[in-house]
């Protein structure tokens, strides 16, 4: 049986092509009404423009966009519905190169 979360999750577009891209993805999946720019605190009490998503697929393939779409925007989430919001930045951290073992050479005499 697969686990639901119970996370929010909130992105916040940095600049004009951003916000509209967002609200274009949100507008085609018909649930752009219920989820307007909204006013949210995060844990250092600063309060931020965000658009909260409806589910995670949603992010995920505003995350996928990010390359080619030239899009920049901040990601963050919260557990509970009157919980301060949270900057992921686990998000943006790579994937760690792999390691690549390189043979000993055999030095012939």
């Amino acid at each position: 049986m697969k686990e639901t979360s119970n996370y929010q999750w909130f992105v916040e577009p940095l600049d004009a092509h951003t916000n509209e891209s967002i609200a274009r993805l949100l507008l085609d999946a018909g649930c752009f009404e219920e989820n307007l720019m909204q006013s949210v605190l995060k844990t250092d009490g600063q309060a931020i423009n965000a658009i909260r998503l409806p589910e995670y697929r949603f992010l995920a393939l505003i995350r996928r966009s990010v390359g080619t779409a030239y899009l920049n925007i901040k990601v963050y989430n919260r557990a509970s519905p009157r919980a301060r919001i949270r900057e992921c930045s686990f998000l943006k951290k790579k994937k760690a190169a792999p390691i690549i073992k390189k043979k000993a050479e055999k030095v012939s005499q």
